[in-house]
């Protein structure tokens, strides 16, 4: 089987050299934009020479103890736990009896991490005993760490980590894209006429994402528009400014959603089979299908309880064993208008932040990562600005989605978010 990637030749072979049955390196740092092949290079590289080895998504096991008996399950070849393991000590002991048996005798074994930026979260001991794990568990073992940043972030202090050896995956070029995106042409379709379609995505959309999986996506939700007047007789499959100006408008539309997956292909689909206007998605629908990463969901929460509830109620949902409350406090005026009928208050962004760690499960450390995801959610139209009375006030926000909406999103996280909310309390 060929161990190459396409466009990703150079980085295979280099991978190749460097992961080997007898392996003396005992680190390998990858990097790269996200969809540039780091995964699927390591692991085209790894079955080819059937070395044995172990996927570990740091996403999925955040923690030591599903980390370490993951790891330790999956070496041993078998569906039952590997027992417990819930420190760096107990690791390395277990790791070096597991690969002492008869399968891993002069054979390297590969531990790959992906999103390894992740493993900064964990205690400090656990990065630099990973790239070390060679030296400490006295075994053939090598850890590859795969990480959308560089290395020089992941340095928590400034000795005490042995150097990996580096390797970094560019981003795809327009050539590159087009030649992986030509080379998926579906069944029963023209080579030419699909890479001259793979052209018009990528010319279009290069300029704004060159996100290999984003690309394939508005590639496969665009195409049947592109083929109707081919279909229909009305256009040659070789006029291809005809077809430019056929699936242009659609083109236009889509650029405006890209990264949100505001719908499936079907649902676009049955949008483009009715008449202009006579289908129209609402604001809340449409809304309610973006994807929203994890930390952004508790910040929007976060956001719709600081615009609905009183900042006096705060310390009511919010603080632990507060005490008993006053009994004009837990009181409510019968005549007093509903707070959803009123409508979002302005808060600050300290105010947000308090809620946020509040109701967030586990712990989350402040950093830059949270603040941006704040931004996005702003350019998501689903929080405003609201500009202060000087530029040293505190950012002020208001919160523009809507109840059903933040019950949809409060459903995925399993967050109750009427126990929450002062007009249902």
């Amino acid at each position: 089987m060929d161990s190459h990637v396409q466009c990703r030749y150079h980085q295979c072979a280099m991978l190749k050299s460097i992961i080997t049955k007898v392996n003396t390196v005992p680190s390998i740092f990858v990097h790269g934009h996200t969809a540039s092949g780091k995964t699927l290079c390591i692991k085209r590289v790894l079955d080819q020479q059937e070395l044995p080895h172990v996927l570990i998504h740091c996403a999925e096991f955040y923690t030591q103890k599903l980390i370490y008996e993951h790891i330790l399950t999956q070496l041993n070849r078998t569906n039952q736990p590997a027992g417990k393991c819930e420190d760096m000590n107990s690791f390395v002991r277990l790791l070096h009896q597991t690969l002492k048996h008869e399968r891993y005798t002069n054979t390297t074994a590969y531990l790959v991490f992906e999103r390894a930026e992740k493993l900064r979260s964990l205690p400090a001991n656990v990065l630099p005993a990973l790239l070390r794990l060679k030296e400490l568990s006295q075994s053939q073992v090598c850890v590859i760490l795969e990480s959308e940043i560089p290395w020089e972030n992941f340095r928590q202090f400034p000795t005490g980590y042995r150097e990996p050896i580096t390797l970094h995956f560019s981003p795809y070029s327009k050539d590159d894209l087009i030649e992986i995106l030509s080379s998926l042409v579906p069944d029963d379709t023209d080579k030419d006429f699909y890479t001259n379609y793979c052209h018009l995505i990528v010319n279009v959309f290069f300029t704004i994402t060159r996100n290999l999986r984003e690309l394939k996506y508005l590639a496969n939700m665009n195409f049947k528009k592109y083929c109707e007047p081919v279909n229909t007789g009305a256009v040659a499959a070789t006029n291809h400014r005809a077809l430019w100006k056929a699936i242009e408008p659609q083109l236009k539309t889509a650029i405006n959603s890209i990264y949100l997956h505001e719908m499936s292909s079907s649902q676009w689909e049955k949008v483009q089979a009715e008449d202009e206007g006579a289908i129209k998605l609402t604001d809340c629908n449409l809304k309610q299908s973006v994807e929203l990463p994890y930390f952004s969901k508790y910040l929007l929460i976060a956001a719709y309880l600081a615009s609905y509830n009183p900042a006096k109620s705060d310390r009511k949902f919010f603080v632990k064993n507060c005490g008993r409350l006053r009994k004009q406090t837990l009181t409510k005026n019968p005549d007093k208008t509903s707070n959803q009928i009123i409508g979002p208050k302005q808060f600050q962004l300290d105010r947000l932040m308090a809620i946020f760690y509040s109701i967030v499960e586990g712990k989350v450390m402040p950093t830059t990562h949270l603040y941006t995801q704040i931004s996005n959610l702003v350019s998501l139209q689903l929080l405003a600005t609201v500009s202060g009375e000087s530029q040293f006030d505190s950012p002020k926000y208001k919160c523009l989605a809507t109840l059903e909406f933040i019950q949809s999103v409060s459903r995925t996280v399993e967050f109750q978010i009427l126990h929450y909310l002062h007009d249902f309390n």
